[in-house]
C-alpha cells in the first residue's frame, strides 16, 4: 500500500517530492491515508482512511483482505478486493478530512467523519456543525445478507465555534456497545457520546445526500434546532475533559484516544516534529524545518470520569444480546 493518492479522487494540492518533482504519474488506486485502527475479536484489524474515504480489513499477519469505499468510487485497477458498499454521499468529504476514527464492537464497526460533508457545497461544510457516524453490521455486509440494512448513520453535533471549519473529530473509541469517547479539536474538549436513542438518518436522504422530504436541502445544511423539528435525534454528548490543552498544550491537535480500565489515554499529532518543507523553487531540494521547541511523540493519561447523560439513564447491555454476532 502507498499513500501517494488515488487516480479517481481529485487532489487540490500538487503531489511532489522534496525536489518539486511531479509524482502525479504514480497515483495508486490502492493508495490509503490511514487515520483510525481497531481490532475485532478474531484478531483482524480494521482501519479507516481519508482519501476516498474508505474502510479496510487486514488479517493478523498484515495482509490486506478487502476495502470498502463509497458507491461509485471504484477506480479500476485495484489489487486489493474493493467493494463500493458505503453510502455514496461519503465521497463528498472535505479534501484530507475523511474517516478519522474507527471502533469494533460486537460484530459492528463504527467510524466517524472528521468534518461535515461538502453537501452540497464547501460553504455548507465550513459552517455546518453536523458530523456523521457510520455503523456497519459486518455479518450482513460480508455475508451479503440485506446489505441495504447493514448500514446505519447517526449525527454528532459539534460545539458552536467562531471558526467552525476548524472543529475536527479526530478519533473514536468504544467504551461500551453504545457509549464512545471522541476528542473535539478546535474546541479543546473531549466528549463521551451515546448512540442510545439516536436517529438513523440513512433512509431520510436520497443517494445523493438530499432530504427525501425536502430535496432542495441536505443534512449538513440543517441547524441543531432544525434537526429537532424534523424529529432527528443526534447522539447525546457529555464533556469528559473540559480543556485538553490543560493536560498538554500539544493536545490542541489531539488525534488518538483510548480507555484502559478507568484511565483515558490521549496522544497528539506532532507532524513528524516538522514545521514544514521550505522551498522557493530556485534552491532545491527543499529544506525541512524542525519545530522549536522539539515536539516529540508522547502519550498523556488522565483518570476517566464517571459518564452520565443528564435526564436519561443508559442501559448498558454491552455483554448481552450481540455476542452471537461476534462469534459468527
Amino acid at each position: 500500500m502507498t499513500g501517494i493518492g488515488n487516480p479517481c479522487v481529485g487532489h487540490e494540492d500538487p503531489i511532489v517530492d522534496l525536489s518539486q518533482g511531479d509524482l502525479t504519474g504514480s497515483l495508486d488506486p490502492d493508495a490509503l491515508d490511514p487515520e483510525g485502527i481497531t481490532v475485532d475479536r478474531s484478531g483482524n484489524f480494521w482501519l479507516c482512511e481519508e482519501f476516498r474515504p474508505s474502510i479496510f480489513m487486514a488479517a493478523p499477519d498484515g495482509r490486506v483482505l478487502l476495502r470498502l469505499v463509497p458507491r461509485g468510487m471504484i477506480c479500476g485497477g485495484e489489487r486489493i478486493p474493493t467493494f463500493d458498499m458505503l453510502p455514496r454521499v461519503y465521497g463528498k468529504r472535505v479534501t484530507n478530512k475523511g474517516l478519522e476514527g474507527i471502533a469494533a464492537r460486537h460484530g459492528r464497526l463504527f467510524a466517524i467523519m472528521q468534518r461535515p460533508l461538502v453537501n452540497p457545497d464547501s460553504s455548507t461544510s465550513k459552517a455546518s456543525r453536523i458530523h456523521r457516524i457510520l455503523e456497519l453490521d459486518l455479518k450482513k455486509l460480508l455475508k451479503g445478507e440485506d446489505r441495504d440494512e447493514a448500514v446505519r448513520q447517526f449525527l454528532y453535533v459539534a460545539e458552536a465555534n467562531q471558526a467552525q471549519d476548524k472543529v475536527l473529530l479526530s478519533d473514536l473509541f468504544s467504551v461500551t456497545r453504545k457509549i464512545f469517547v471522541v476528542p473535539e479539536r478546535g474546541t479543546k474538549k473531549a466528549f463521551a457520546i451515546s448512540l442510545s436513542g439516536a436517529t438513523d438518518i440513512t433512509k431520510l436522504e436520497n443517494e445523493n445526500g438530499f432530504l427525501r422530504k425536502d430535496p432542495t436541502r441536505t443534512i449538513e445544511q440543517l441547524s441543531p434546532e432544525e434537526l429537532g423539528s424534523l424529529g432527528i435525534r443526534p447522539v447525546r454528548k457529555v464533556a469528559i475533559v473540559a480543556d485538553l490543552t490543560a493536560l498538554d498544550p500539544a493536545l490542541a491537535k489531539c488525534e488518538g484516544m483510548a480507555v484502559v480500565d478507568k484511565t483515558l489515554f490521549l496522544c497528539p499529532d506532532n507532524d513528524f516534529n516538522l514545521d514544514g518543507a521550505k522551498a522557493d523553487f530556485t534552491t532545491m531540494p527543499a529544506t525541512l524545518a524542525l519545530q522549536v521547541p522539539s515536539n516529540l511523540p508522547r502519550i498523556i493519561t488522565t483518570p476517566l470520569p464517571g459518564i452520565e447523560f443528564p435526564g436519561e439513564k443508559d442501559r448498558d447491555d454491552d455483554d448481552q444480546g450481540d455476542q452471537d454476532e461476534d462469534e459468527d
